[in-house]
């Protein structure tokens, strides 16, 4: 294979992992299903089969295709009961995967999911679902069959236990919540495609991610994404609406008034002014994901790679820029700004430490303060670079109706504390836009939805990543493949600052993606090297290794 992460160990490394001892391997026959039973209890259990089936079959008739997706509930049952009873053995399909993984992580940037197969009575068959359910499969076969899956997934998660503890509580709030849903189908729902696009995600991340080679991969594949969006911005720019708006195929153009005003663009009320929106079903989101691509563009125009790369990442970077001031949107702005003063921090810290004779990284971080102190008094006091930070009198209304959102909230969150159930935020502030119910904050929607307490879990694992990926940085002084913990620690610190004013969810996987590859990276870090392998300059260090209390140091 010519890329080291599609190798899942050898061959003899996989029957040590997976193979149990002969004494101890299960038989082909299953005992219960071989035991002769009483002939009253079998009448019994075949007549409940045939009376369920029955009722069912009575039920789905006079109710399809409305509640279609409701009645093939037991199939889906019954196929979990399948591979959950699936014995132990090296017959896991992990090599699919990765091509799986790949062909989602690129949908969900490149294909605008409003664009779908809607069959009566079935969920939209979307590019991302196309991909998405393949790998559900594949993870819940891993996960009951494969030892060698669950070990990699449980060395990455285990790095700080309470990371996963967190998730865990935080989708158990998720259920709790169902209870006090004002809609419960549709918070189900949301509910369900949450596990399917992000607590599946994050456990296959955190497999993929230990691969050497897959993170720079995955990486580099990000780069070509944010160039491909940007280049259909400038088209989008240039046409004044979106390309693909007037040439949809009938069968993937889907009658929905939410879709309707997508494809319809968007426009600032105060200056009429078409902001661009690429494949994202809002301007804030292109801009929410290149704000997020910033650090690693900046990563590979500033890090130790070949010059083409260098090359392609001094274009992309003021390109990105543009395009974000042709979303106009301010979170974009914002989070250029965040990634471009607190990495040049960390790659000046890290440079002056490995080169104590260089003259560039001690000036910058020496005058740090006063760099600092000087973009935020540009960006305080100096008209245009204040109105794209701020905002001017074109951006007062969406300014005012988050103040609104939020002084409704409150009280609502108070008489709460459990939340209202997932997706309901917006209906119980009811504040509407004009033509939909509509709320800005993600912060407040997770407040609304599931509590203090689940904000707290839900936003507990970004932060614990963003400290465990700077104290690695920090501790170990990476190098090759492991220093894309520095863009990964940036760009998820923008992430939590980007949902305080933005609440869409349509990045969330690709934060998740994030998540999973500072641990697997981190904890690749505290390693120790392999044969022929230096030790990193800060490996020595007295303290430096017991700093970060990780599950992997104390085995």
């Amino acid at each position: 294979m010519k890329f080291k992460w599609l190798r899942f160990g050898s061959k003899r490394e996989a029957m040590q992992d997976e193979a149990p001892p002969m004494a101890q391997r299960p038989t082909a026959r299953i005992a219960f299903y071989s035991r002769p039973g009483r002939p009253i209890q079998a009448i019994l259990m075949y007549g409940a089969v045939a009376l369920f089936c029955l009722v069912w079959g009575f039920g789905f008739s006079v109710s399809a295709p409305g509640n279609l997706v409701a009645f093939m509930a037991p199939l889906a049952l019954l196929a979990v009961l399948a591979i959950w009873a699936l014995p132990e053995g090296n017959y896991a399909p992990l090599g699919a995967i990765p091509p799986l993984f790949i062909g989602f992580y690129a949908s969900l940037m490149l294909w605008p999911n409003y664009l779908a197969v809607a069959l009566p009575g079935l969920p939209w068959i979307t590019m991302i679902r196309i991909f998405s359910v393949p790998l559900v499969v594949l993870l819940l076969i891993a996960i009951s069959s494969s030892k060698y899956f669950r070990s990699e997934v449980s060395k990455t998660i285990n790095l700080d236990p309470i990371i996963w503890k967190c998730f865990v509580l935080f989708v158990a709030i998720q259920i709790i919540s169902l209870a006090f849903s004002a809609n419960k189908m549709g918070s189900l729902n949301r509910f369900l495609l949450f596990q399917i696009n992000i607590t599946s995600i994050l456990i296959i991340s955190c497999f993929l991610f230990r691969r050497p080679g897959f993170a720079d991969f995955w990486a580099k594949m990000l780069m070509l994404i944010a160039w491909l969006l940007c280049l259909m911005a400038l088209w989008e720019k240039s046409l004044g609406h979106l390309p693909w708006s007037e040439s949809i195929p009938s069968f993937l153009r889907v009658e929905d008034p939410a879709v309707l005003r997508i494809l319809k663009g968007s426009a600032r009320s105060a200056t009429k002014i078409y902001r661009v929106q690429g494949t994202s079903s809002t301007p804030l989101g292109l801009a929410e994901f290149l704000g997020l691509t910033t650090p690693f563009i900046m990563h590979f125009l500033l890090g130790n790679y070949k010059i083409i790369r260098k090359i392609f990442a001094a274009i992309l970077l003021p390109l990105m820029f543009y395009v974000i001031i042709l979303t106009d949107s301010r979170l974009g702005i914002v989070a250029c700004l965040i990634s471009v003063m607190f990495y040049l921090l960390l790659w000046a810290l890290l440079r002056w430490r490995a080169n104590k004779t260089s003259l560039i990284a001690p000036a910058i971080v020496i005058s740090y303060p006063v760099l600092f102190c000087g973009a935020l008094a540009a960006f305080l006091f100096l008209g245009r670079l204040r109105s794209s930070v701020l905002g001017s009198g074109a951006q007062q209304a969406s300014t005012e109706g988050r103040k609104i959102q939020w002084a409704r909230g409150w009280p609502l969150i108070a008489t709460h504390p459990l939340g209202h159930g997932q997706g309901m935020a917006a209906g119980a502030i009811g504040f509407s836009n004009g033509s939909t119910m509509t709320i800005d904050s993600y912060w407040l929607a997770i407040l609304l939805d599931f509590g203090p307490i689940g904000f707290l879990t839900f936003y507990f694992v970004f932060l614990k990543t963003i400290w465990n990926a700077t104290r690695a940085i920090w501790d170990t002084a990476p190098t090759g493949e492991l220093r894309l913990l520095m863009p990964l620690a940036v760009s998820l610190m923008n992430f939590f600052v980007i949902k305080s004013v933005f609440f869409q969810e349509d990045n969330h996987p690709l934060a998740f993606m994030m998540v999973a590859a500072a641990l697997a990276l981190t904890w690749r870090a505290y390693q120790p090297p392999t044969v022929g392998e230096a030790l990193p300059p800060a490996a020595g260090v007295k303290g430096g290794r017991r700093g970060l209390r990780v599950a992997v140091l104390r085995r």
